[in-house]
């Protein structure tokens, strides 16, 4: 994943990843864990937010609040479901083709080359699941290359906010469980980044093996 080293603070920008998926059929649940696009940068600090001193020089950053808000992360959320959709039809169609070549063989067992048919079929579907294999590697690779040009976007807007607010100290937000919230720096950072780029588009990464 991709990390920033900000003034100090080590920060977890970008962890949320697609879940891995079959081989048989890839998903995608894009670059965040979970997606409300309704849902305000600031999602989740009332309930903790209780007040209290702010600590001098801590902010705060919802990592997951950002890749749920931010309008890159979200074309990025867009596109790799294209690129996962059209994985799986290509996959699908040539898993039907087997099916269907199985189910005509499997009414030849007495033909005199049913054996070198047989071998041939196995031989197609035992290629068929390394290519799975080989477009879900892919797929991960493709996400894996636009967190990390998320994140070298992100990277200033976040470095602007650490030093508007006069920040010593950044973690993420969904380590404090209560107190005062002030110093929450998320909304700040998907505003900036909104403000920098909106959209982004790339092609499924191609692999050898």
């Amino acid at each position: 994943m991709s990390r920033l080293l900000l003034l100090g603070a080590a920060v977890a920008f970008l962890p949320m990843a697609l879940q891995a998926a079959t081989p048989s059929k890839p998903t995608s649940r894009g670059v965040g864990e979970s997606r409300n696009s309704s849902a305000p940068a600031s999602s989740g600090v009332s309930d903790a937010n209780l007040g209290g001193t702010p600590i001098e020089g801590l902010c705060m950053l919802s990592q997951s609040a950002v890749l749920s808000n931010a309008k890159i992360a979200r074309a990025a959320d867009a596109r790799l479901k294209q690129l996962t959709q059209q994985v799986e039809t290509e996959l699908q169609a040539e898993q039907t083709a087997i099916n269907d070549d199985a189910k005509t063989l499997e009414g030849q067992r007495n033909a005199p080359d049913f054996v070198t048919r047989q071998s041939a079929l196995q031989a197609r579907a035992t290629a068929l699941m390394q290519k799975s294999q080989l477009r879900q590697r892919e797929l991960e690779a493709t996400k894996q290359k636009a967190l990390t040009r998320i994140s070298s976007e992100g990277q200033p807007v976040v470095a602007q906010a650490f030093r508007a607010h006069n920040c010593g100290l950044l973690i993420d937000r969904s380590t404090v469980l209560l107190g005062n919230m002030s110093n929450d720096i998320t909304a700040e950072v998907v505003r900036g980044l909104d403000a920098k780029i909106t959209t982004i588009t790339f092609e499924r990464e191609r692999l050898t093996k």
